[in-house]
């Protein structure tokens, strides 16, 4: 499993990706916009995709890795 200094390596080796916080919770940011961050739970990274379809490829390749919070899966039922 990653740990969040791993996350952070990762992220911050990407070209202008600076880090700070979300909610108080340490993220990461690129031109302003959110990349991702971390999850109060600490096996939970929490990322955005660009679009709705850019969102099911991860959930499609790899279910056991990737999923949606129970939240939003509850919403796209209505």
């Amino acid at each position: 499993m990653s740990t969040e200094q791993d996350v952070r390596q990762l992220a911050t080796a990407l070209p202008e990706v600076i880090e700070k916080t979300s909610y108080g919770i340490p993220a990461f940011y690129v031109a302003g916009k959110i990349l991702a961050r971390m999850h109060e739970q600490s096996d939970v990274l929490v990322c955005w995709r660009p679009s709705m379809e850019h969102r099911q490829e991860p959930l499609d390749a790899d279910p056991e890795k990737f999923s949606l919070p129970s939240i939003i899966t509850a919403m796209s039922a209505y």
